[in-house]
């Protein structure tokens, strides 16, 4: 929600696969109003991600994206309202015609929300509407079209009796749609959903956090059902360290899609909806000049009825029982400072240990690796130039065969990337990229090929610094 004068955004980027990426933006606003609007185009040529090439089988995909905010009136009465359209093409190996096989979607979301807030701020409400309408035409193993459109309506009110001290509540209304056609079948399907909630926070002499809330889903294929949250955060600012905890359970009933959209013959229309219990605790911590900083979590859920995709048919189907527990950390330190004559560097490293199980088939959930790692150093060797490198090492992890449709062992894999780039002037940017620079030839998917080394460079203006006469 930037406001001021009109500040106007450009950038176009060039590179491999015959890539070609354009992109135009505006904001600004003044006292009681805002705006901002947005225009991207995304077109390449691609390549086969089939783990064996098939001669000219180049994948393209061309996208048009179109964003827009608007905001209307002040502290005491407004309206906020925005949208996002996406044109979407893309080709696809099918395994069966794949010269010709392709996707093409639309996608338009829309939200509309008038707020008010009374008695100098102690009761704000805001009653919002949203839509999003989705069709995709799929050519592969014949025609298909499916059309999804989900409807919403949120009415929350926030009542601030004390100043530490704020309760939450609202009501919500869905209702999805869906109507798919195919050679074989036409399918038209609708849902209704409701749910009530309620929300304590409380905020106490400025160094603990709590809050606790529940809400009462009411489902019209699945039920009722009622799941609760609560957490808290403590800080000890003198230190610099953040102590968080929360706990809660959740309820995700299976899409209108998942149930009956027959694209790729995937659906099952006896899924039952998720239901979860987990808990997290962690530690953060800051240095008092900024330059130094880390996290810790542990994380634990369980998960009755996870909806996974099963092989060899891919027809979406239940776990009964899946279980997951972990640990997430990550550190990240100014290294060097800019006037330390060797210029500014600063670095970043993640881990991500992930242990999971499926409690009935007595193994690893699929896709989900034990252990992942990311590192990034971004060096400043003099002002407006930033040289940034980036390494992913994701572990081994249990997979479908592409071939046999057998649980595999997927091979781990390492990517490293690169990225230049120069701030010539104040309304100028010069950058440059290199993706998988070792060329690595992995799958994050088995038999979904990821690109290979690539190359692109681009410029981004902005006008608002732009000097004029």
């Amino acid at each position: 929600r930037e406001r001021g004068a009109p500040r106007v955004r450009a950038s176009s980027e060039l590179g491999s696969f015959g890539t070609n990426i354009e992109t135009a933006s505006v904001r600004g606003g003044g006292e009681s109003h805002y705006y901002s609007a947005s225009f991207t185009h995304t077109d390449t040529t691609g390549f086969s991600i089939a783990t064996t090439d098939l001669a000219g089988d180049r994948d393209g995909y061309h996208r048009i994206a179109l964003a827009n905010q608007l905001g209307l009136g002040g502290d005491a009465f407004g309206v906020d309202a925005g949208f996002r359209y996406i044109d979407s093409d893309v080709e696809i190996d099918s395994g069966a015609s794949p010269a010709t096989s392709a996707s093409d979607s639309r996608q338009f979301v829309g939200r509309v929300a008038p707020r008010a807030s009374l008695f100098d701020g102690a009761w704000e409400q805001t009653l919002a509407y949203s839509v999003n309408h989705a069709r995709r035409d799929t050519r592969a193993f014949g025609a298909t079209r499916f059309t999804g459109r989900l409807h919403e309506i949120d009415w929350q009110h926030t009542v601030r009796p004390i100043d530490p001290l704020a309760l939450v509540v609202g009501a919500e209304w869905e209702r999805e749609v869906m109507r798919g056609t195919s050679a074989t079948n036409a399918t038209r399907e609708r849902v209704d959903a409701y749910s009530g909630y309620g929300d304590v926070q409380l905020a106490l002499v400025d160094r603990v956090d709590l809050a606790g809330g529940a809400r009462v889903y009411r489902h019209e294929q699945f039920g009722t059902e009622v799941v609760g949250r609560g957490s808290v955060a403590v800080r000890v600012p003198e230190v610099g360290l953040k102590l968080r905890a929360s706990v809660g359970s959740g309820f995700e009933a299976p899409t209108l899609g998942q149930l009956f959209d027959d694209t790729f013959a995937s659906n099952n229309p006896n899924l039952e909806p998720e239901r979860s219990v987990g808990f997290d605790v962690a530690a953060a911590w800051r240095s008092a000049d900024d330059r130094f900083g880390a996290e810790v979590g542990y994380f634990e859920n369980d998960i009755d009825d996870l909806i996974v995709g099963a092989a060899p048919t891919f027809v979406a189907a239940n776990v009964a029982e899946a279980k997951t527990h972990g640990i997430e950390t990550f550190a990240d330190a100014r290294l060097l400072e800019r006037d330390s004559g060797l210029g500014r560097l600063d670095a970043r490293v993640g881990y991500t240990w992930l242990q999971t199980r499926d409690v009935g088939n007595r193994r690893r959930l699929l896709r989900r690796p034990n252990d992942q790692l990311s590192f990034s150093a971004t060096w400043s060797p003099v002002d407006r130039l930033d040289v940034t490198t980036s390494v992913l090492w994701v572990s081994d992890r249990l997979d479908f065969s592409p071939v046999t449709f057998a649980v595999i062992e997927a091979e781990a894999y390492a990517v490293v990337d690169v990225m230049v780039r120069f701030a010539a002037t104040e309304w100028l940017e010069l950058y440059a990229r290199a993706d998988n620079v070792a060329n690595e030839d992995y799958e994050d998917v088995a038999g979904f090929r990821q690109p290979g080394l690539a190359g692109y460079a681009g410029v981004r203006i902005d006008l608002a610094a732009l000097p004029l006469p």
